[in-house]
């Protein structure tokens, strides 16, 4: 994330590769069309000789057939136009450094309004016959960057050749993958509006480092990001893991400027090994002191191999790093959610934001991405919530873990034994009856998917299967058996 590493970089794989195009020519075509059929219903090209001035290509569609959009946009224009009775713009920019217009069509019949994020093969509107329009049918543009509003208009159809038509099922706008992008004082005045107009969801900039360094540009980085990224948006702690966890706290408090701004603490430090203890002091650290630490930025190579794989429940959501060797826009170098990494560090502990490149175009820059695969309401949580809140599902996965282990082979100090085991374990050893202990080693157990049969495995940890009490126990519930070992050892009260 930084470069103030010691050139250690994540793990690579090979990806997707740039694909040269001619200038002001989108990377990629659109995924679908705009009306069903449309690579076969186009009445009229783009700038022929008899309509020179046609910035478009038409297709003849029956009244009120469902319009969709191209690719995945914002919408930026909704309702009356000149010559068009009514048009919908999106900017596609943050995809394919394109805008697409659609026109002719009812004020009825625009189902978006401005400021609406929409997906590919989303409906937008019906096909009409309003404005200069000689029969029903869709008037469809595309203007290449910086978009309808000062850049230029290019010929529709080569971007159409292959393109599906729109699925007949509903598309959820809501869902899909959102990008970001991080930036320090090596980036100088980085074009932030800039930024937020290629369609860019969240950003996080560098705030400190250890307890010495303050980066120059926060101010100016926070107050844009406050402006352009309102509510999605972070400053980041580099940790120092040699330098007292106190010293590393008020260096960031006395420079974040407003204690509300949610914290990414990036801990990487590869000069001083880092531990799952140190992280949590410095995690509780920064809370305790009024701040908030919203995501810890924590490659899987450091926590594998500078810390050792420790357990990470009850902590912020994890950021990961894994990078594609491609260059170019992050829509295009973008991986999938079937990406390694994306993989669960340990059961329980998924990614939730993943930075893939450190090497995408951004407001005419190199910069490191990141993608976040959900809802802007999801996303916006992640930014905004409370500290030390936990869910109800929260809750039920910690207490899984805490009973059968980290990753469901039980905790390395009790000898890789499940609480229940361990406690079989002990009673055996002090003479309790009934004690029992399976061999050391047995097979993991695998987290359950939903939060209600965890809770069942947890119930059934406690109680024993079906409340019965469990068979290495003496046929004691856990309470129980921590009672007969008490008794055993003398406790009063026992």
């Amino acid at each position: 994330m930084t470069t103030t590493l010691s050139g250690e970089m994540t793990p690579a794989v090979t990806t997707l590769t740039d694909h040269p195009t001619a200038e002001g020519t989108p990377a990629m075509a659109f995924p679908f069309v705009p009306v069903a059929g449309g690579n076969n219903i186009i009445s009229s090209g783009f700038r022929t000789p008899g309509r020179p001035d046609h910035n478009g290509i038409d297709f003849a569609a029956p009244q009120g057939e469902p319009i969709y959009a191209v690719e995945d946009g914002v919408v930026v224009r909704s309702g009356p136009a000149s010559g068009f009775g009514n048009w919908i713009v999106l900017d596609h920019q943050a995809t394919l450094h394109v805008d697409t217009v659609y026109g002719h069509m009812r004020a009825a019949d625009l189902l978006v309004s401005q400021g609406m994020f929409v997906r590919a093969g989303q409906q937008i509107a019906r096909v009409g016959n309003e404005g200069d329009s000689t029969g029903p049918h869709l008037h469809f543009e595309v203007w290449n960057s910086p978009g309808r509003f000062g850049g230029a208009a290019i010929d529709p159809q080569p971007l159409l050749v292959g393109s599906a038509n729109p699925p007949t099922g509903t598309i959820d706008p809501a869902a899909g993958t959102f990008y970001g992008v991080d930036i320090s004082n090596h980036q100088g005045n980085f074009d932030i509006a800039a930024t937020k107009r290629e369609g860019f969801s969240f950003m996080a900039a560098k705030c400190t480092e250890g307890d010495f360094f303050k980066d120059s540009f926060w101010p100016r980085n926070r107050d844009l990001m406050q402006q352009h990224f309102p509510g999605m948006f972070c400053g980041y702690h580099f940790a120092r893991n040699g330098d007292p966890i106190t010293a590393q706290v008020a260096n960031l408090k006395a420079h974040l400027g407003d204690p509300n701004i949610p914290v990414m603490l990036d801990y990487e430090d590869p000069n001083t090994p880092g531990s799952g203890a140190n992280m949590r002091q410095l995690v509780d650290a920064i809370n305790a002191a009024g701040m908030r630490v919203c995501a810890i930025y924590l490659p899987r190579w450091y926590w594998q191999g500078h810390m050792g794989s420790p357990p990470l429940n009850d902590l912020p959501p994890l950021w990961n790093s894994h990078y594609v060797t491609a260059s170019g826009f992050a829509s295009v170098i973008y991986p999938g959610k079937g990406f390694a990494g994306w993989k669960d560090y340990t059961p329980g502990a998924p990614v939730e934001i993943l930075q893939f490149s450190d090497k995408a175009r951004v407001a005419g820059k190199l910069v490191d991405v990141n993608a976040y695969e959900g809802t802007p309401d999801e996303l916006r949580t992640l930014f905004g919530g409370a500290p030390g809140k936990l869910s109800v599902d929260d809750c039920v996965l910690d207490f899984w873990l805490q009973l059968l282990g980290p990753t469901g082979a039980g905790w390395p100090q009790l000898n890789n034994r499940s609480v229940v085991d361990a406690l079989a374990e002990i009673g055996m050893h002090h003479g309790v009856p009934g004690m029992t202990p399976p061999p050391a080693g047995a097979a993991a157990a695998s987290l359950p998917a939903t939060t209600a049969d965890r809770a069942r495995d947890v119930f059934d940890q406690i109680r024993g299967p079906d409340g019965t009490g469990w068979n290495q126990l003496g046929n004691r519930s856990l309470v129980d058996a921590i009672a007969a070992i008490g008794h055993q050892l003398g406790v009063p009260g026992y």
